[in-house]
């Protein structure tokens, strides 16, 4: 449908000439970019972060239907994800990010107090400094939901004062050592913070939080090799340019609230919005 279009509409030497070039292997190679010449690179993983659980609210002090205190957690997880190809222009300018989905269970050893929840999320993490080619030191954030807490019930678990809904959100932050022991393997090591709640849709919403450590050994599908992915000499010099980078963020949500009157807290009936509108200017230098 479009060649006829472009002949009816165009003298016929330049829908000729259109044509010819179309149909030139040479143009096609030398002029529009193949979509595997710089592939992603894809991981597969498993961690582990055995961690510290603080007191933050009674109920995990001990004020609950069997006085049992909850002071560590344990969770396992699967993950995946991908990086840019050093060669290739994104892999230039984001070097050593990675991003992907990940999806773990965890106890905190009283699962008749808090459940056995697990948790999707998406994660992304890059460089922050790199000692040498196989040895760094790097961020990653994690954010998701967590399914399947045992929570706040009137009547039954009415003391449960951390968590008020079976679903609640999954925030993590870490700080991690990697290091490649091959093309294929790396490990890493590091200390990670996590924190649950429901961001006061519900209340009581004190939530539950931990401090650990992160143990994790990914496998690499399709290494990066230097032999098969030469560097164009222009991309390093064009994506290393400055220039302005924009975002931009709205967002929305309901909560509760709470009110003190003559000491006492009493929650307010009904549910508020909150909506807001960020935007972030940064600069690549």
């Amino acid at each position: 449908m479009i060649f006829p279009f472009r002949i009816q509409n165009k003298p016929a030497p330049t829908a000729l000439l259109c044509l010819c070039l179309l149909a030139s292997p040479a143009i096609h190679a030398d002029t529009i970019p193949q979509p595997d010449a710089h592939p992603k690179i894809w991981h597969i993983g498993i961690e582990a972060s055995p961690a510290f659980v603080p007191a933050t609210n009674s109920y995990l002090k001990g004020n609950n239907n069997y006085g049992k205190a909850i002071h560590n957690s344990f969770s396992a997880a699967i993950r995946s994800d991908f990086s840019y190809n050093p060669d290739s222009y994104k892999g230039i300018m984001y070097k050593g990010l990675y991003q992907g989905i990940g999806l773990d269970i965890r106890t905190f050893f009283a699962t008749i107090l808090l459940g056995t929840p697990v948790s999707a999320y998406i994660y992304q993490g890059a460089p922050i400094v790199k000692f040498n080619k196989r040895f760094w030191l790097g961020y990653e954030w994690k954010f998701g939901a967590a399914f399947g807490w045992k929570h706040h019930v009137k009547g039954s678990n009415d003391k449960n004062s951390a968590v008020s809904t079976p679903v609640t959100a999954h925030m993590g932050i870490a700080l991690k050592l990697h290091y490649q022991l091959s093309s294929n393997i790396q490990i890493s090591f590091g200390a990670e913070g996590s924190h649950f709640s429901n961001g006061n849709t519900s209340w009581p919403n004190l939530g539950v939080n931990s401090i650990g450590a992160s143990i994790g050994l990914a496998y690499t599908i399709n290494p990066h090799n230097l032999q098969n992915n030469a560097i164009v000499t222009e991309l390093p010099t064009t994506a290393s340019q400055p220039k302005w980078f924009y975002d931009i963020t709205a967002y929305g949500a309901w909560r509760k609230r709470t009110v003190t009157i003559n000491g006492i807290p009493q929650l307010c009936p009904g549910k508020f919005g909150v909506a807001g509108l960020q935007f972030a200017p940064m600069r690549q230098l």
